[in-house]
C-alpha cells in the first residue's frame, strides 16, 4: 500500500496538503485579533475568505466526482471540511459572534473521526482485495 501511495499519488497528496495549509493558515488569520497589534493594517475583508473556502469546496467536489480511488476521494471530503471549516470562521469574524468557533471545533472533531473510520475501510477492503479503486470496489460484501 505505501508503494501505491508513493508511486502513483504522491502529487494528489501534495496538492491537497497545499491546500489544507492554505485554510490552516485563513483559519488562524480569522481568529487574530484585528483592532490591535500587527493585524490592524492587515485586514482582509470576508469574501476573500469566502473565495478561498469556495474554491477549496470546489475542488473538493470535483476530487469526489472524478477520481476513483478510495484515498483520494477521503481527502477530497476532508478539503470540503476544510472549506466549510474556513467559511464558518469568516462569518464568525464577520458577524462578532464566536458560535462559528465552536462549530468549527465540531467540524474538525468529525472530520477527525471521518479520516479514522474512512482509512481503517480502505485498509480493510486493500487488505481483501487488494485494490482501492472504488470501481473494483462495488459492494462490501466478502
Amino acid at each position: 500500500m505505501g508503494a501505491l501511495l508513493f508511486s502513483d499519488f504522491l502529487f494528489p497528496f501534495e496538492a491537497i496538503s497545499l491546500l489544507l495549509l492554505v485554510a490552516v493558515i485563513g483559519g488562524v488569520m480569522l481568529t487574530r485579533p484585528c483592532s490591535r497589534g500587527w493585524t490592524a493594517g492587515f485586514l482582509m475583508p470576508t469574501y476573500a475568505y469566502i473565495l478561498v473556502s469556495l474554491a477549496l469546496f470546489f475542488v473538493g467536489t470535483a476530487g469526489v466526482f472524478l477520481r476513483r480511488n478510495a484515498l483520494i476521494v477521503l481527502m477530497s471530503v476532508e478539503l470540503q471540511l476544510a472549506a466549510g471549516t474556513l467559511a464558518l470562521l469568516a462569518f464568525s469574524r464577520a458577524l462578532g459572534d464566536q458560535r462559528g468557533h465552536v462549530f468549527a471545533f465540531f467540524v474538525m472533531a468529525v472530520a477527525a473521526a471521518e479520516a479514522a473510520v474512512g482509512l481503517a475501510i480502505v485498509v480493510s477492503v486493500f487488505r481483501t482485495r487488494r485494490t482501492v479503486s472504488l470501481d473494483d470496489v462495488n459492494a462490501l460484501k466478502g
